[in-house]
């Protein structure tokens, strides 16, 4: 679980979209803009990658727990990060989401 310190909350950031820079991954699109304090992050997944709700929360749940492990490298770096999820995901590893995520936080840091 990301702790609430760190979670983004979309509703109170009316213009993210419209400022935000993208990173396409093969699993992901990641929107990302620089921020004045932390890096905060969330998961969006659209009905259309799963219908059921159920699997939905499946998919936010695992890439959750990735974020959570690697965040920590990335505390420093002062981006909002929105994980768009792709349809391509519900048959990807998580070992490969893992190492993908990793890699495209990589790049967004390193850009600052």
């Amino acid at each position: 679980m990301i702790p609430q310190y760190y979670r983004l909350q979309l509703r109170k950031e009316k213009t993210f979209f419209s400022t935000a820079k993208r990173l396409s991954t093969p699993n992901f699109s990641l929107f990302f803009t620089k921020s004045t304090d932390r890096f905060k992050t969330t998961v969006l997944v659209s009905k259309k990658v799963a219908a059921q709700s159920v699997r939905r929360n499946r998919i936010k749940r695992v890439v959750r727990s990735i974020i959570t492990g690697v965040f920590k490298d990335f505390i420093n770096c002062p981006y909002l990060v929105v994980v768009v999820v792709k349809s391509s995901i519900v048959t990807t590893t998580s070992v490969k989401i893992r190492q993908e995520l990793s890699l495209g936080l990589e790049k967004i840091c390193i850009k600052s």
